[in-house]
């Protein structure tokens, strides 16, 4: 036998030894599976040294291997020190840090608040002097303002300035409200303003008139400020 023929004779006894081999080695009762999904068993949990899917890592919340506590700013208790999103602060119905008592609620009227005491009456000139508005025209005592409507006249207006003047303060030369006489004798003047009150719910005013019991005043109080 010449070397082709061993080199023939040999590849046949390879290929009868894969044969027996792969006959030997095949799966009882047919050929195996060949589609990976047709595996059974693939949703056991039978290796426990791998996360499954739907599994969370038992640190899966930290952060760079910290859990939430350790970012807690020191010296806060959360329950104490932050307010609750739904909650109200103590002093959150303050305005640059004054609440609403220091800015005046007011209450305007349909029917003014007169009195007989001025209602038209001759008055001269007259320094600087309170109402009472509680006890003239029954407002309530300590409000903090007043709106009040002026009319006036003076018999002798036309010769000279004739003013009626209403202020906060008891002193100095300051006031909220000046209502002078029309030029022409005893025509009506109408003024209407906002006067600051003092401490106790008072007005001052001032009369300049043109002569003795020259100037007819008329006042009504049209809402205050409590």
């Amino acid at each position: 036998m010449n070397f082709e023929e061993k080199i023939i004779e040999r590849l046949k006894r390879l290929e009868r030894e894969v044969e027996r081999l792969r006959v030997k080695e095949r799966p009882a009762g047919g050929s195996g599976v060949s589609d990976h999904g047709d595996l059974t068993g693939l949703s056991d949990d039978d290796h426990p040294q791998y996360l499954l899917t739907t599994g969370k890592a038992a640190d899966s919340d930290k952060l760079d291997g910290l859990d939430s506590t350790a970012f807690a700013t020191a010296g806060h208790d959360h329950d104490s020190d932050y307010l609750g999103i739904s909650a109200k602060a103590a002093d959150s119905d303050k305005l640059d840090g004054l609440d609403s008592t220091d800015f005046g609620r007011p209450v305007f009227l349909t029917t003014p608040l007169t009195s007989t005491a001025w209602d038209g009456d001759a008055r001269s000139t007259t320094t600087k002097t309170k109402i009472d508005l509680s006890a003239v025209f029954g407002v309530p005592a300590g409000v903090k303002a007043v709106l009040v409507k002026v009319s006036l006249r003076d018999s002798g207006s036309a010769a000279t300035s004739c003013l009626f003047q209403l202020s906060g303060i008891s002193s100095g030369t300051n006031y909220s409200l000046t209502a002078q006489a029309s030029p022409i004798n005893d025509r009506y003047a109408y003024f209407n303003g906002i006067v600051p009150c003092d401490a106790n719910g008072d007005v001052y005013y001032m009369v300049t008139a043109s002569g003795s019991g020259t100037m007819d005043i008329y006042l009504e109080i049209w809402g205050y400020w409590l």
